[in-house]
């Protein structure tokens, strides 16, 4: 819980820290836009990786059971337009271990004689591939080409085992 408590105020000072610096129309910060605004690499194909070939599956597979329209997570990553601010982040976050949440680690002390079952953790290549994409400048990529997405999981309990209703209607003063 305490954890937690702190995430608003990383994303705050991260997002003050990616507007501000270096001289205006400096030779870094041109070099730097024209390679985050290029999409294209050299023989006209979109800069990978890209949203929607090789982010979006990472994210459909391992992000979208809490970061989806009415999910758990505090905003959506179903699209290009609601992930694509958070790219850096995302790197930074998965890079450090935060996310997937998984709180069960291997230690010096704990050492699992197999693997844990559904572990969500995050490959090396795989946080590498959203650090790339991040140091890219998060390119979208062309939708066209984009790769095949399972739905996103379902928010509704399957079969509840019992359903509770109150007796007469209860208010708690403040």
């Amino acid at each position: 819980m305490a954890r937690r408590s702190y995430l608003p105020l990383v994303t705050c000072l991260l997002s003050l820290v990616g507007c501000g610096g270096g001289e205006a129309g400096s030779e870094s910060d041109s070099a730097a836009s024209s390679e985050s605004s290029d999409s294209e690499g050299t023989a006209g194909e979109a800069a990978r990786p890209n949203w929607h070939q090789d982010v979006a599956p990472l994210v459909a597979e391992s992000c979208r059971g809490c970061h989806t329209e009415g999910g758990i997570a505090p905003f959506s990553m179903d699209t290009y337009a609601e992930a694509s601010p958070w790219a850096s982040l995302m790197a930074l976050d998965v890079e450090e271990r935060l996310m997937p949440p998984w709180h069960a680690l291997e230690t010096e002390v704990c050492q699992p004689p197999h693997a844990f079952k559904h572990d969500p953790r995050l490959t090396d290549d795989q946080i590498a591939l959203l650090r790339g994409w991040a140091d890219l400048g998060a390119p979208e990529g062309d939708p066209a080409l984009a790769a095949t997405l399972p739905d996103p999981p379902s928010l509704d309990l399957a079969s509840p085992s019992a359903t509770v209703t109150m007796g007469a209607p209860l208010t708690i003063e403040a």
